[in-house]
């Protein structure tokens, strides 16, 4: 719940209407499910004590909080646009799940940085289309895919079908800036082979020392975390020691 006060997604009213834990729940059930939900229908399976229980609830929670962490820690002024409201801010909450879920993480701070500005750039577009309905001025050239986005929330807000239209819009928009993780972390016999006979006399990356078949790893040039391949190129060797304490750093390939 701090995440979602952290945000400012909820107003003391809307606090004191609960919801704060509607959200949880229905973020709860999108995790559980996969995929959007309409509102009423996600509520109900939450008051349905036998539809998500045992394990299956607390892999739901905790699917649901680690997007609330990714989002908060790669969007934390999101006070700042219109994606601090309810309805903004549940569409760009199931996106991340989706993206977690597709293993896309954005961790690159120029990318991070882009897709921030995309995301203010989008909101401050959507929000200039809803001022001039409000004076009755006809939309500009080259928004309509603002006014696309807007009719969603506006018009059956909750409905599954206009929840999937937000979330597509916004997949569209930040999509191409995530990086997606190899399926494979651990690098395999054969790859550990090839760069150890490819490589003469092995030295640690780190260290310089000379290593033994005993000591060594493979490590991640570009870490694994960040988006780094499992591949030869992206391979270096380097002693249990050294690697360990590297953690997830960027280093320079050996020559």
């Amino acid at each position: 719940m701090k995440i979602i006060f952290d945000l400012q997604i909820v107003s003391p009213m809307q606090i004191s209407r609960m919801k704060h834990v509607e959200l949880m729940c229905e973020l709860m059930v999108a995790a559980h499910s996969e995929d959007v939900t309409n509102k009423k229908a996600a509520l109900d399976k939450v008051m349905d004590s036998d539809s998500i229980r045992g394990r299956d609830l607390d892999k739901a929670a905790s699917l649901a909080v680690t997007g609330l962490n990714r989002l908060r820690n790669m969007f934390p002024k999101l006070y700042q646009t219109r994606f601090h409201q309810l309805s903004d801010f549940y569409s760009l909450a199931i996106l991340i799940q989706k993206f977690e879920r597709q293993r896309l993480i954005l961790n690159d701070r120029k990318r991070n940085r882009l897709a921030w500005d995309l995301l203010v750039a989008f909101s401050t577009g959507v929000d200039k289309v809803r001022l001039r309905q409000k004076e009755i001025k006809a939309t500009e050239p080259g928004e309509e895919l603002y006014r696309e986005y807007l009719l969603t929330v506006l018009q059956g807000t909750d409905e599954i079908s206009q929840r999937k239209k937000r979330v597509d819009v916004l997949c569209g928009l930040l999509e191409p800036l995530f990086l997606r993780k190899d399926r494979t972390r651990a690098f395999s016999k054969e790859q550990r082979r090839i760069l150890w006979n490819s490589t003469e006399a092995p030295r640690c990356a780190e260290g310089n020392h000379i290593l033994t078949w005993d000591d060594f790893t493979v490590d991640h040039v570009d870490p694994w975390s960040k988006g780094g391949h499992t591949s030869l190129e992206n391979a270096d060797l380097m002693c249990r020691r050294h690697n360990s304490r590297k953690g997830n750093r960027s280093q320079k390939k050996a020559a």
